[in-house]
């Protein structure tokens, strides 16, 4: 028995079929209902991530370049059925600060001015230039159409990408939200509280974060109580900036940790004459508060003598507390270990503590055989 959809030749007739005509008029209505006024090709293409875009970029572009999103067209109050419909964007050269997450990727080339479709989201062919093999993310390279950028974040997750540095041929999948996420970050230039910096991001490598230095990016201190350490200020060992995560809100990156700078260092006189002064020169410098693994801002040398101390040995110990910038002294040692001299006890001498407070005069104490105590406190 011949099926009602076989097909038909000149002069056949024409053939009268409740089945045929049934399906006909369905595939009718799926047209009328699923195009919207519009070719159902375009409607069906708009919702998978391809869309029309029109090169504004005043250059002629490749295939697999990359355009930043600008403007749409029709604009809906001269046109709202065809914006309905067809909707096309315009693409411009990309700006990271304007196109982060807002970009195509080109499926055909298109002369300067001319419409073509585009990827916005999902899988798709793309070059990336990958400047750390750690990365796993791609993202607009500022003022650049020809590529994507690697990144320790972004909004396109790399799936798979030739090996090697460089600019590669790459599988990605566009449309990945990192707005949640904290990324690792170390400090390229200093941060005081309710400012901002510029930062590293710091790549995991399979056992150990690493610090990327191949670009970086702005991050601010909402909360207006993080202080951070510039990149480079101490010498090596001490030349890391601190460390620290950042999260992209509000259309920037924002501090949510960070390593905490010193409070409260220990630390020796360094001057054998020192017979007081604005400040007192120290060296051998630990960190002591709020932890031991806290930085200091930059090489501490000269700590302020509020206190206006007029004397002090070599080598005596100092203590000193964080003052906005400055590091005042709070305790001095009234004596240099193995001193001796009459002005403390010598190295034959129990081990005390000698920190003098500050709200205490530090006075000689009194030469005492030591068979007639147990204990002596040198300090009233």
């Amino acid at each position: 028995m011949a099926s009602p959809f076989d097909p038909i030749s000149a002069g056949d007739p024409y053939p009268r079929s409740a089945e045929a005509r049934n399906a006909w008029n369905e595939m009718l209505h799926w047209w009328k209902t699923q195009r919207g006024g519009g070719p159902p090709l375009k409607q069906v293409m708009r919702q998978t991530g391809i869309i029309e875009i029109k090169n504004t970029s005043g250059y002629d572009r490749d295939r697999f370049d990359v355009l930043g999103i600008d403007d749409v067209f029709p604009d809906p109050t001269e046109n709202l059925k065809r914006f309905k419909n067809m909707p096309a964007l315009h693409g411009i050269t990309p700006a990271l600060a304007s196109h982060r997450g807002k970009f195509a990727i080109l499926l055909k080339p298109a002369d300067d001015g001319k419409l073509v479709h585009a990827v916005v989201a999902g899988v798709t062919v793309a070059k990336v230039n990958i400047t750390d093999v750690n990365h796993q993310y791609a993202e607009v390279k500022d003022g650049d159409a020809t590529s994507l950028a690697s990144s320790a974040c972004g909004s396109a997750l790399i799936l798979w990408i030739e090996s090697g540095t460089g600019v590669k041929w790459a599988v990605i999948r566009m449309g990945n939200d990192y707005s949640g996420a904290s990324v690792p970050c170390e400090c390229k230039t200093a941060l005081v509280p309710g400012g901002s910096c510029d930062v590293y991001f710091r790549d995991w490598n399979g056992s150990a974060y690493v610090t990327d230095e191949s670009s970086y990016e702005t991050a601010y201190d909402v909360l207006g109580e993080y202080r951070g350490r510039a990149r480079d200020d101490m010498t090596s060992p001490d030349d890391d900036g601190s460390f620290g995560e950042v999260r992209w809100r509000n259309q920037r990156w924002e501090f949510t940790e960070l390593q905490p700078h010193a409070t409260w260092i220990r630390c020796k006189i360094n001057d054998s004459s020192y017979t007081g002064g604005a400040t007192i020169p120290v060296d051998n410098v630990v960190v002591t508060k709020p932890v031991k693994t806290a930085l200091l801002m930059a090489k501490v040398t000269l700590v302020q003598n509020i206190h206006d101390w007029d004397n002090a040995n070599d080598n005596a110990d100092l203590q000193a507390s964080w003052n906005d910038g400055l590091w005042d002294a709070v305790q001095m040692d009234c004596y240099s270990a193995g001193g001796g001299g009459g002005s403390a006890p010598g190295p034959e001498d129990s081990p005390l503590d000698w920190m003098v407070p500050v709200s205490q005069p530090v006075q000689v104490p009194l030469q005492v055989p030591q068979s007639s105590i147990v204990s002596l406190p040198w300090i009233s």
